[in-house]
């Protein structure tokens, strides 16, 4: 049955690769992959490196990717897979480098190259490749010192949405351990360090919002605060934590957010704010256009309104044209006062006019109902007695 048909809901959340030890009986660390799932499975893969370092050679041989039978199960899904030594210091990384002897003796003196070999680690190696070249010499510096021992522990730093776990290699023993949350689950889990790069803690960061850093390797709660709470997925999948404290996360589409858990760096925060400087600036005289060239020229040049309406070219005005005519802002505002009460008391009358005028229409309504019904009583009297005789009263 081929992978594709065996498809599991496993997926891989996170992988790193690392120089480390695969099994208890290791003597020394050999090249591995470590591969974190969802459903909280770690799985490390050896990998064997081709034999001949020569990049013609190299370019044709396959690297080799071998499952171990080393395997570790954490609760909720992986986030972070780190590598620290006992101290909870970073391990160094094994280097390798490439030097071309002949290009080196052809710019450099024997005095010159011997110096430079002497700069070399503690492990050099001498590899000829395939091509027949053995000028070509593989420098490889050793990450451990030549006093210590090639079996050197480390640790294994293991998170999940649900624990942290301390693995010792190669005894493969769980130092430490620790639970993130029974109620919520760890967002994002980062190794960083604070202040040194001696000293790494785990900043983790929880689905409600609180910002936990553990310390390492005693994972010892250093910093539990509230930070930013979990409503939008973009904060999930963008949050991150870097050296000393820093952490940032994309708050829009077009916006970034960065922040920071180092008291030290508030502080500093406003002497490292710049500000941009508007202190005004001398723009030097431009230089003046010829007349022939200004009216010849087809482009349009532009106007000074000092220099068309000012008294620099057309000078003076004569004085006959306009008079000043000074006087006090206090005789003037007394004057608009007193306009002011006079337009009041013309408003006042008009209004006493009018309540007049409505009340004298109100007395004509009045009158002429009155007239109306007397005239109906007249004209009905007139009909009561239009037929009747004299004797008849």
């Amino acid at each position: 049955m081929s992978s594709l048909e065996n498809v599991g809901s496993e997926p891989v959340q996170f992988l790193i690769f690392a120089n480390t030890y695969v099994l208890k009986t290791d003597t020394c660390p050999s090249p591995t992959l470590w591969v974190g799932t969802s459903c909280g499975t770690v799985v490390v893969i050896t990998l064997t490196m081709p034999d001949s370092m020569d990049n013609r050679v190299l370019c044709l041989q396959t690297v080799l990717a071998t499952p171990s039978p080393t395997i570790f199960r954490l609760k909720g899904s992986i986030l972070n897979i780190g590598f620290l030594d006992l101290n909870g210091c970073s391990l160094p990384l094994s280097a390798d480098s490439w030097k071309d002897n002949n290009k080196r003796n052809e710019t450099s003196t024997p005095t010159s190259t011997g110096e430079s070999n002497k700069r070399t680690g503690s492990l050099t190696i001498t590899r000829t490749g395939s091509g027949g070249s053995a000028s070509n010499r593989m420098t490889k510096t050793s990450p451990t010192s030549s006093t210590t021992d090639v079996r050197d522990s480390h640790l294994v730093v293991l998170t999940s949405e649900k624990q942290i776990r301390l693995i010792v290699m190669p005894q493969q023993i769980c130092a430490q351990k620790a639970v993130i949350t029974e109620t919520s689950f760890a967002v994002r889990a980062d190794l960083v360090f604070i202040k040194n790069q001696d000293a790494y803690c785990l900043a983790v960061y929880l689905g409600t919002g609180n910002i936990v850093v553990y310390s390492l390797p005693s994972l010892r709660i250093l910093i539990d605060n509230d930070f930013l709470p979990l409503t939008d997925v973009r904060i999930a999948r963008t949050i991150l934590f870097s050296v000393n404290g820093h952490g940032m996360y994309l708050s829009s589409p077009s916006e970034l957010t960065k922040f920071t858990i180092l008291a030290s760096f508030c502080d500093n925060l406003p002497d490292m704010i710049g500000s941009v400087y508007t202190g005004p600036k001398e723009l030097p005289e431009p230089p003046k256009q010829s007349f022939l060239k200004g009216f010849f020229g087809g482009t349009p040049t532009p106007l000074d309104r000092e220099e068309l309406f000012g008294e620099t070219n057309a000078g003076k005005a004569p004085k006959t044209m306009a008079r000043l005519i000074p006087g006090s802002i206090e005789h003037a505002k007394s004057q608009s006062s007193a306009i002011g009460g006079e337009f009041a008391k013309l408003k006042e009358g008009l209004s006493e006019r009018g309540e007049r005028l409505g009340k004298l229409e109100d007395n004509t309504a009045r009158m002429q109902n009155e007239a109306e019904a007397f005239s109906s009583m007249a004209h009905a009297v007139m009909l009561k007695y239009r037929d009747k005789k004299w004797y008849q009263f």
